[in-house]
């Protein structure tokens, strides 16, 4: 059975179930949780990861915007101040709350706190002797459950949950900038964009727009969808050359020109099977995560459904 690891849309939707989990403890209040909506701001539009709205019994409403980090590293204080500028550009000034598995920089925390946004840590419940599993965030899980035998007794003396990895390596990434489009520009700047690589960027960072500056897809969905096939395959190796149909835009970070048109990008995936592991099986193992507030130092068990 193949278990999905450390993947934003499922960690999204975890958080979501979290905080539904919260509201449905607290019947006096009428409550709506959404994930993934977008909210009109003052002066712009904003995706919001999960929107937590609530009215007090003595008719107050109270307006929440979660952002979800499912990040391989620590939360930087950046991240908090693009985070604090879509609150302020909301209406109603709605609280802030940020979780993720990957912790937060001092001075993500200090901002943080500063400035009245409430940060938690969500992870997976463990016992001592349970060894850590650790992915990217493209990375992925076969979990099986095996009995370990008495073969005098021919019978099961207990159950061990084997666990084997299989981690996705991406090289020679690429995006291939639009001949025809350089050509209206600068030698200079042609130069420059002609030599554009995004090896410095995580995939979930790179996003591609239409002619109208709306997000059609992510480098990460990209390859998602390339790995999903070449599991489907059970291929270990591919060139992956994605070429897009409609004019298509890439963010260069680059005040003059701030987009570049492409044509398609490419890299080489391939997957690597790490050794399998072996764990006694124990239910809150697959069963409870641990959701800390970072702000109060406070946790809760939270058991999913099944």
């Amino acid at each position: 059975m193949e278990i999905p690891v450390n993947t934003g849309i499922a960690f999204e939707v975890l958080v979501r179930q979290i905080f539904q989990k919260i509201v449905d403890a607290d019947a006096e209040r009428t409550i709506q949780v959404r994930q993934n909506v977008t909210l009109q701001g003052k002066h712009a539009k904003h995706q919001i990861d999960v929107y937590w709205e609530f009215e007090h019994p003595k008719g107050i409403v109270y307006r929440t915007v979660v952002q979800v980090k499912d990040w391989n590293k620590p939360i930087y204080q950046g991240e908090l101040l693009k985070f604090k500028g879509v609150l302020d550009d909301l209406p109603g000034q709605p609280k802030g709350v940020v979780v993720t598995r990957s912790g937060y920089q001092q001075g993500a925390a200090d901002y943080a706190k500063a400035h009245g946004i409430l940060l938690f840590e969500l992870s997976e419940w463990r016992s001592a002797s349970q060894p850590r599993l650790s992915l990217t965030t493209l990375g992925s899980a076969r979990m099986e459950v095996m009995g370990n035998w008495d073969p005098e007794k021919r019978e099961v003396l207990s159950l061990v949950l084997k666990t084997t990895s299989f981690e996705p390596k991406i090289t020679n990434q690429k995006i291939q900038s639009d001949s025809a489009w350089l050509g209206n520009l600068s030698a200079d700047v042609a130069a420059v964009l002609n030599g554009f690589i995004i090896n410095y960027r995580l995939p979930t960072e790179v996003s591609f727009y239409d002619e109208k500056g709306n997000i059609v897809t992510t480098l990460d969905q990209i390859y998602r969808g390339a790995i999903k096939d070449m599991e489907k395959s059970q291929s270990v190796f591919r060139e992956l050359s994605n070429s897009f149909e409609e004019p298509t835009f890439v963010s260069t970070g680059i005040a003059s020109i701030p987009r570049m048109k492409v044509t398609k990008p490419s890299a080489d995936i391939t997957i690597e099977a790490g050794e399998p592991r072996y764990v006694p099986f124990e239910v809150p193992n697959i069963a409870n995560f641990v959701f800390r507030n970072l702000t109060d130092g406070s946790t809760h068990l939270i058991q999913r459904k099944k």
